[in-house]
């Protein structure tokens, strides 16, 4: 697996262009999608990011052995035994509960941190008669509020709800403001709201999936041109030749109708490539689109190569990603395997070896 940090670059200075004058805070939990925590940090710091954007301690203290300076911000709440680390780390913690907020007021109440308020989404952040309690509390006790934040549940143009919550969060953080709270840093889009909705960009951003070259709907196309960074590559190690009718593969789900050759790759599920994917997905050959066939296994799956001429043991497969000859997009991929391009990019990042190239 290859991961070009020019593209993801290019895509971080492309979305700063976009919605400037708003910052970025670009989001690199779970090993920065799958693309490498450390490697996708350090260039997001070079680039500029307002903040880096994780969900776990751990990942903090990872960026922080590495040398990176950037701010960090968890984005999803705390435990209470992280906030020694926290303190001592200068890291900025997300209250998104009235726990977690007496939690901060009883142990560290000099720590500036974010509140997180639910518009919508469902998930975490304060809303209603909790919101009140909590603004109170932060009143009462003087905690240093530095930012606001909530996170949008739908990512197409011109939905309702999604302006809704818009007017949600704006409402809020007037609400805050007039309390005597500035507010400097005001973020509630992810890569979805900050392309689509200008209006939902407030003083940051919070761009996942954009920066790592996939667009969360396909309207944004028309909006940004963005680089694929995870390229996955793979050879073939066998050609069979198939009769009409011979079944290819666990289960023989594949009976080709005619004569056929079957190039066998050492790619499956093991290394994250969906098993969802059997008779759905594609590769790259020679520069010729090719069929996934038959059932994806373990650490193999079969490509119909019959139309590819000169094909041959040894010959190199895209299976994802942008080459010489052609691109397949994650986006597109994810949607044969019935799923989104945040889980393949997790599960392929996590399961293969990276090679990190400045393309």
């Amino acid at each position: 697996m290859e991961i070009d940090l020019g593209a993801i670059r290019y895509n971080f200075r492309q979305l700063k262009q976009l919605v400037a004058p708003a910052h970025l805070i670009p989001v690199v939990k779970s090993d920065a999608y799958g693309h490498g925590l450390i490697p996708v940090s350090r260039v997001l710091a070079e680039e500029g990011a307002l903040f880096l954007g994780v969900s776990e301690l751990d990942e903090a203290l990872k960026i922080k052995e590495a040398g990176i300076k950037t701010p960090l911000l968890l984005i999803s709440g705390f435990e209470r035994e992280w906030l020694k680390e926290i303190v001592r780390g200068r890291i900025t913690p997300t209250v998104s509960s009235l726990k977690e907020l007496q939690i901060l007021a009883q142990e560290a109440p000099k720590t500036a941190f974010h509140l997180k308020v639910d518009t919508g989404m469902g998930r975490l952040g304060l809303e209603g008669k909790e919101l009140d309690l909590a603004l109170e509390a932060i009143l009462k006790e003087g905690l240093n509020l530095t930012g606001l934040m909530s996170h949008l549940a739908l990512s197409g143009p011109e939905e309702p709800f999604t302006r809704e919550q818009i007017f949600r969060f704006k409402a809020t953080l007037k609400r805050i403001r007039d309390l005597g709270y500035p507010l400097p840093l005001a973020h509630l889009a992810n890569s979805a709201g900050a392309i689509l909705y200008p209006e939902a960009r407030f003083t940051a951003i919070r761009p996942g999936i954009a920066i790592y070259g996939a667009l969360p709907h396909p309207a944004c196309e028309k909006v940004l041109r963005l680089r694929p960074a995870m390229k996955v590559l793979s050879r073939i190690i066998e050609i069979k030749k198939v009769s009409p009718g011979q079944g290819v593969g666990y289960g023989l789900l594949f009976r080709p109708q005619r004569p056929s050759q079957i190039a066998v790759v050492p790619v499956g599920y093991d290394n994250g490539y969906l098993r969802t994917l059997s008779g759905r997905g594609w590769a790259l050959v020679r520069g010729k689109r090719v069929p996934v066939v038959g059932s994806v296994c373990m650490r193999a799956l079969f490509l119909d190569v019959t139309e590819v001429e000169g094909v041959d043991v040894g010959d190199e497969v895209l299976l994802l990603g942008s080459g010489a000859e052609g691109d397949i997009r994650a986006e597109s991929l994810a949607e044969a395997a019935g799923t989104i391009a945040y889980e393949l990019f997790c599960l392929l990042g996590r399961l293969n070896s990276k090679v990190f190239i400045e393309g």
